[in-house]
């Protein structure tokens, strides 16, 4: 099992955005380019034998070779070398620092180029560019023995291109022990499968995956699937899978959903895939095979998520009416790795009114757990946050807001019937209760009590001598469940429209 890292995370890393710094080591993420795919054929003036660095290690031997800018124009030339080269046969992987000096890289282009050993066919390429007049980028890739990578540039400023480019370094390995490396039929690949919300109430946000492998020779023997948070360096989950025989059918392992849960909602996680196992020639543990981008479920709750991040997320998913207390159940994930100044943070549940002064404060424990608020705070328009104490950072926020006013609209009163429509609510309506008023007495005239009412067009036939939407006015009250318990609203007076 891969030991997981897990560090403290200064708060200051949650309020400040963060920033990728262009350093000695910033990798190339540029894809194969597809539109500016170099044509022209590729040569070199320079013979790479004479002059190309050899380093053996065990059954691998790494050959880098650099232009040394004699007989090439400045403007034509990069002073390009490749460092830190290592070779995994066992999943073909290439890895290697690519420092780049050049005065005119504003204007140029530079191209990682795969081609067969001798050929001038290009097989695949990488576009990258460089910031300032000298850094070293880092990029790892798939490599065949039968091949070698060569750089060359690109200057859009040149005013006499050459029909052919220079090739500024090169690198490839030779592998003693080729031959006799075996590697899976096909697959060793996953892939992320579509993720719903769920309720917080039954479960945690999760991300899934599909895996397919195709092995008759049983080359790898289990799979390490690991879920990292880049902004914290944080390794938040892990799942390693045992094959067995029983696993495989016409030597084939398939799974359609490998789950991974109890992640923070709707936040981007990088996964990594290890392999163990053998080539034929040499056994392997944890060895990386391949990455993925993976967004995890959101959550299905009372109050909304406003800021999610590993180890700091809660939200409240239900909640029950008391006599004088309401209690509200809610998650909450604060198990101290993010900090401020050093100290583990404290989360409370605070309630503010339609004006945003707090109004009330109540402590917060990490895991499932309940809180008892006094009724007198949940009025109409307030607002109920789960949020930091050391820094003001809003983790969840429910809003009360019921929908009952105005409810009811487009009245009218035609023909002794009255006509209305029931809006969609925020809440569950126990009753509706309508009276229609004489305007000049102010006596009611007609009442009706429409228990558990459903949103849409009401015609509600009136037995009355009152003709006319001018001489009567509307009273209706809504009797529904709110967060304190049995509430109600009343409109009056309203005037109807028509004749």
């Amino acid at each position: 099992m891969r030991q997981q890292k897990k560090f403290n995370i200064l708060w200051m890393i949650i309020i400040v955005s963060f920033i990728a710094i262009a350093c000695d080591n910033t990798s190339i993420t540029t894809p194969s380019t597809t539109s500016d795919e170099i044509t022209s054929s590729i040569t070199s003036t320079t013979t790479y034998e004479n002059t190309t660095n050899v380093v053996n290690n065990g059954y691998l031997t790494y050959y880098t070779w650099s232009h040394d800018g004699k007989n090439i124009m400045p403007n034509k030339y990069a002073d390009i070398h490749f460092t830190n080269v290592t070779y995994t046969p066992s999943n073909k992987k290439l890895c290697f620092d690519i420092s780049v000096s050049d005065l005119s890289y504003s204007s140029s282009d530079y191209y990682l180029i795969t081609r067969e050993r001798g050929s001038t066919l290009t097989e695949s390429q990488i576009k990258f560019n460089i910031n300032s007049t000298s850094q070293t980028l880092h990029e790892c890739m798939g490599y065949s023995v039968a091949d070698e990578i060569v750089v060359i540039k690109d200057n859009s400023e040149d005013l006499n291109p050459s029909s052919a480019f220079e090739v500024m370094a090169l690198v490839k390995v030779d592998d003693q022990m080729a031959e006799y490396r075996k590697y899976p039929d096909d697959g060793g690949y996953f892939t992320s499968n579509y993720v719903t919300s769920i309720s917080a109430e039954v479960g945690t946000p999760y991300i899934d995956f599909k895996y397919h492998l195709v092995d008759s020779e049983r080359l790898i023997e289990s799979i390490y699937i690991e879920v990292y948070y880049r902004e914290f360096d944080l390794v938040v989950a892990a799942k390693e899978i045992e094959f067995t025989e029983a696993m495989y059918q016409n030597d084939v392992i398939h799974f359609d959903h490998i789950v991974i849960d109890g992640l923070s909602p709707n936040t981007e996680f990088e996964v990594f895939l290890y392999c163990s196992g053998t080539d034929g020639v040499e056994e392997y543990e944890y060895l990386y095979w391949a990455s993925r981008n993976a967004t995890s479920s959101g959550i299905i709750s009372e109050s909304m998520i406003v800021s999610a991040r590993p180890s700091l997320w809660g939200t409240i998913f239900n909640f029950e009416v008391g006599d004088t207390t309401t209690e509200f159940d809610y998650y909450l994930d604060n198990d101290g790795v993010v900090k401020y100044q050093d100290a583990p943070l404290d989360v409370v549940l605070r309630i503010y009114d339609n004006l945003n002064h707090k109004v009330a404060e109540y402590p917060m424990e990490s895991g499932t757990n309940t809180v008892q608020v006094d009724k007198t705070y949940l009025k109409e328009y307030y607002t109920i946050k789960i949020e930091t104490v050391q820094t003001p950072i809003i983790l969840s926020s429910l809003y009360i807001s019921y929908g009952v006013h105005g409810c009811l609209d487009y009245f009218s009163y035609q023909n002794k019937i009255f006509r209305f429509i029931l809006n969609p609510t925020n809440v569950d309506i126990i009753s509706l209760y309508i009276s229609l008023n004489n305007k000049a007495t102010g006596t009611p005239f007609f009442e009706k009590t429409i228990t558990n009412p459903e949103q849409g067009w009401f015609n509600l036939p009136v037995s009355s001598s009152i003709v006319s939407s001018n001489d009567l006015y509307i009273t209706y009250t809504v009797t529904y469940y709110g967060f304190s318990g049995i509430e109600t609203f009343t409109l009056s007076p309203h005037v109807t429209y028509g004749g």
